[in-house]
């Protein structure tokens, strides 16, 4: 789409002096077994190191042209991320004691805790807050939708209302709150995921990662989708992409947006 273009390029465009931006040969990808996932790509090539390009050398280039250090000072500290299923759900000290157990690593700096915001208990929370003194902590929900009749119609088992309790329950004990929105749900046309951007600048949110919409195969939704394709309106690249342009247009500028 042109207006796809034309802001990408004016992204990249910064970037012309310094790098090339290219299709790697086939060759050099089956070489360097990232064929499936950059065949077609154009990759940013030190317009001063063209003799020999090496897989972490591209990545680095990659790296600065999307805004990020490659000298970042804190590249030996990391992040355990608590992310499949929901991290927040059992028995409280069982819970502490993963997270304890992870934070003891000499390399683990901080945990974020993946989960759904009708787990979250107050007793957990307070033990975080209390963590949270001496360590990074942060809490990601998955609220999907800020509809109660597409959390209904996709069976998710949470209100919109549950997420709005969850994100207030944990900004107030000073932890940081990211949510996880799905877009392209069945009924949600455009303009309401667009006005999505405006609600949850109205919170006390911290960090939000998109999703497209996927179907996978042997879901309910792969059974539905079978019998009633039209029930659904999946993206193309183009059209995903300038979506998250006009939806981050919309969104509080304080909100750092870690995924699309």
């Amino acid at each position: 789409m042109e207006i796809n273009n034309e802001r990408i390029t004016q992204y990249l465009i910064k970037s012309l002096e310094e790098y090339i931006f290219d299709e790697l040969s086939q060759d050099y990808l089956e070489k360097a077994s990232v064929k499936d996932i950059m065949m077609g790509i154009p990759v940013p090539i030190d317009r001063n190191d063209l003799r020999g390009v090496s897989v972490l050398k591209l990545a680095q280039n990659m790296s600065v042209v999307l805004g990020c250090d490659p000298g970042f000072k804190y590249k030996d500290k990391y992040i355990a991320y608590f992310q499949a299923y929901s991290n927040t759900y059992g028995d409280t000290e069982h819970i502490l004691n993963l997270y304890r157990e992870a934070l003891q690593h000499p390399m683990i700096s901080g945990i974020v805790i993946g989960t759904r915001p009708d787990c979250i208990a107050n007793d957990l929370l307070q033990e975080l807050q209390a963590i949270a003194t001496e360590k990074y902590v942060a809490i990601e929900l998955g609220i999907e939708s800020c509809s109660n009749d597409t959390l209904l119609r996709i069976n998710r088992g949470h209100t919109w209302e549950d997420s709005i309790d969850a994100i207030h329950r944990i900004s107030n004990v000073g932890i940081p709150v990211g949510v996880h929105l799905i877009m392209g749900l069945p009924g949600e046309t455009r303009d309401f995921m667009l006005s999505e951007a405006e609600t949850i600048s109205q919170l006390s949110v911290n960090m939000l990662k998109l999703h497209q919409l996927q179907i996978v195969k042997g879901s309910l939704f792969a059974t539905e989708y079978a019998q009633y394709p039209d029930n659904f309106n999946l993206w193309t690249a183009d059209d995903y992409i300038d979506f998250c342009i006009d939806f981050i247009e919309r969104l509080n500028p304080e909100i750092v947006v870690e995924r699309f």
